[in-house]
């Protein structure tokens, strides 16, 4: 949303020689992410669910776009991290991990995945925004589950690590 001056700034720190980071859900015309890719050194990209139709009910959107630009980062040889909120009973489910370890072993260079643990950290911005909440009884998950879908992830030949 912000392209020229993600543009130069992104310029500028690599004209300090500083290591730049993307982090972005991808969703995003891919003239815009073109226009900033060999800026970037490493790309912090968000999958929240692979299925486009739970996609769209959480999220609003289609994920078409967002897997291409994905394919087409992965590609061109784009360092990546896929980060993925575990989100109980939304994507937490064996097929819906399955379809994530599906496309992300399939992806060139094959991008380690860090699973993070959905919270409610975000349930203040929401309030000061007046913007609703949408998953206000989602619990975090327990470590056991984390464990279960990092396993079925490695399944896949990923590399699987947890975040916060």
């Amino acid at each position: 949303m912000q392209r020229g001056f993600l543009q130069a700034l992104l310029k500028a720190c690599k004209l300090k020689e500083l290591h730049t980071t993307l982090d972005t859900c991808g969703f995003a015309a891919w003239e815009a992410l073109n226009s900033v890719r060999t800026d970037v050194d490493l790309f912090l990209y968000d999958l929240k669910v692979m299925d486009d139709q739970a996609h769209q009910k959480y999220t609003g959107v289609s994920n078409r776009l967002i897997l291409q630009n994905l394919q087409r980062l992965a590609e061109l040889g784009h360092r990546l991290v896929l980060r993925v909120p575990l989100i109980p009973g939304i994507n937490d489910s064996t097929e819906s991990l399955r379809q994530l370890g599906e496309f992300a072993s399939s992806l060139p260079g094959e991008p380690p995945v860090e699973l993070l643990p959905y919270h409610h950290t975000a349930l203040g911005k929401y309030e000061r925004l007046q913007v609703e909440y949408r998953l206000p009884d989602v619990r975090t998950p327990a470590p056991e589950e984390l464990d279960r879908a990092a396993n079925i992830l490695k399944g896949y030949g990923l590399q699987v690590r947890y975040g916060s």
